[in-house]
């Protein structure tokens, strides 16, 4: 009985008790990408270089940057190991991108719904009867971005500016759902609320030769979380709240040694594709919550070999849940010609408060529209 006030207490604290600070939906700030969560969690904003549809959560204008169809999967036991049961967060996303148009849609995920999940043990009370209340958030991301450089591109492809940047807007349409039980004089209910707010995004990049076979990029992004101003009543005897947001800026410098034909020749060239012998990245966010709590500075380091093994470190101070500390985590890559990419990507970073660390992985897959269909015109 004791674990299922523990449990209780836990699930209305997580979303009532910001009602304190006037704000609902905190659920909201959890990045499900294992790379965003590696290089300090919030620098996602400027990740050019990644297609995973979860790291494009991080900023809307993301995939008008990318070609393919892409899918991307997360599911974690949140803060393990804190004695809550088994809190469960599951996340599914899809991307479809090309000529400098991006889609993002919610996707199956791993408990059999699509979207966003986090949720929490069956609530248990015992009367005449017994009676069970699931608490929950749900999250269903509907997005589109526009590449203004790749549209023109395609009509002006002369112009050597245009190959050399990219700018790119983005908004996304969150649908979110909460469901409590609630404690009242004539015993226990669910409180089940819904609500839409929207996420807008911006992501410049500039990319050029650095020395002699060096490439260089350097990329600039900002990320409105409803932006909108939305509000939720979370209980119907409350007043509205406004839903959790913030502005997150960031920039980010990254170099890579590209293939030029140096590999050429090694076992298995023509099946497993190398496009850069190494890279090296630096990412800087800054997440200024708008006057709720202290802003989130945080930064982080990337490097890449071969293509296939990339090896990550990060830095983040959120003062106000001590969440202050390292964050780490590596991902696997592996594509086959180009046409199929398989990532997976793994991360650990300071639980403040609640546990030593909070660990996460995801699993991510690509489709290269293009070349499938010219395999399948052949």
């Amino acid at each position: 009985m004791f674990r299922y006030f523990l449990i209780l207490l836990f699930a209305v604290t997580i979303s009532v008790s910001f009602a304190i600070s006037e704000y609902v939906g905190m659920f909201l700030s959890i990045q499900p990408s294992s790379i965003n969560r590696a290089l300090g969690e919030n620098t996602g904003v400027v990740n050019i270089w990644s297609s995973s549809p979860l790291v494009s959560y991080a900023n809307p204008a993301l995939p008008a940057l990318h070609k393919g169809l892409s899918y991307g999967l997360t599911h974690e036991h949140y803060l393990e190991g804190y004695g809550m049961g088994n809190i469960l967060y599951d996340v599914g996303i899809m991307t479809l991108s090309g000529s400098g148009i991006g889609l993002t849609l919610p996707a199956p995920n791993y408990s059999s719904d699509v979207g966003f999940n986090l949720s929490y043990p069956p609530m248990m009370y015992r009367t005449d009867n017994r009676y069970g209340y699931d608490s929950f958030d749900h999250t269903q991301i509907y997005g589109i971005s526009l590449n203004a450089c790749e549209l023109l591109r395609n009509r002006l492809p002369e112009q050597s500016l245009l190959r050399d940047m990219d700018i790119a807007i983005g908004l996304n349409k969150l649908y979110i759902e909460e469901h409590r039980p609630a404690v009242t004089e004539n015993g226990f209910y669910g409180a089940y609320n819904k609500a839409v707010l929207h996420n807008l995004g911006f992501i410049t990049r500039y990319g050029n030769k650095l020395g002699k076979g060096m490439d260089f990029d350097i990329a600039v992004g900002v990320s409105l979380l409803n932006f909108d101003k939305a509000k939720m009543r979370f209980y119907p005897d409350q007043p509205m709240y406004p839903i959790y947001r913030y502005y997150n800026y960031g920039a980010a410098v990254s170099a890579s040694l590209p293939n030029d034909g140096q590999l050429t020749g090694y076992p298995l060239s023509g099946w497993i594709p190398v496009h850069n012998l190494a890279s090296g990245r630096l990412l800087f966010s800054y997440l200024d919550r708008l006057n709720w709590e202290e802003p989130i500075p945080s930064c982080g380091a990337e490097i890449g070999l071969l293509d296939v093994l990339f090896l990550r470190v990060g830095y983040r101070k959120d003062a106000s849940g001590d969440f202050e500390g390292i964050t780490y985590g590596f991902g696997g890559r592996l594509s086959f010609r180009d046409i199929i990419t398989y990532n997976f990507n793994y991360s650990a970073m300071d639980g403040g408060d609640l546990v030593d660390y909070i660990k996460s992985s995801d699993h991510n897959v690509s489709f290269n529209i293009v070349e499938i269909s010219k395999l399948l015109n052949r």
